[in-house]
């Protein structure tokens, strides 16, 4: 549905970011400047906006179809390969309980301002441990964690994703 040169266009530029099928970051604004008409960052049109990326074989981190906010032009994104058997899945409990995890370490590694190598290495260190995890909801969870470093969350923000949970 989309112009065949929007297509193109988003295939060379994942094409260029992408070369060696790793995590990449970038702003949401650069995106969506493939999509001239996209004027309004509702939840609806970023969701379906996620769901076409995933058809494209990219996914995006924060991604509101599993918990993410809805990102404003400047909000830091990371994109990540996902393969054909990934597409329209959805979080498991398990992997929301880990993304929490990472959100309050996260935090606290960024509560002195910066967030250090060693810091970084055990927060991925510990990522990989999570054997309870499936591959493909680790891999989201490394691209989630790259954004995490690059937005660090407040400790209000992450009042508010506790305050979510059920018992």
């Amino acid at each position: 549905l989309w112009p065949k040169d929007t297509v193109q266009s988003l295939k060379s530029w994942f094409r260029e970011i992408d070369a060696d099928r790793s995590v990449v970051s970038s702003i949401f604004g650069k995106l969506v400047n493939h999509f001239p008409r996209m004027e309004e960052f509702t939840k609806d049109r970023v969701s379906a906006l996620a769901s076409a990326l995933e058809e494209m074989g990219v996914g995006m981190e924060p991604d509101v179809r599993w918990g993410g906010a809805v990102p404003t032009e400047d909000t830091n994104i990371v994109l990540f390969p996902i393969t054909p058997d990934e597409r329209g899945a959805k979080p498991s409990a398990p992997y929301k309980v880990a993304t929490l995890a990472l959100h309050l370490a996260a935090a606290v590694s960024a509560s002195d301002g910066e967030v250090s190598e060693i810091e970084k290495g055990h927060l991925e260190r510990q990522l990989e441990r999570w054997l309870h995890l499936g591959q493909s909801e680790r891999t989201r969870l490394r691209a989630h964690l790259k954004w995490l470093l690059l937005s660090p969350p407040t400790l209000t923000a992450l009042k508010k994703r506790v305050s979510a949970l059920n018992e």
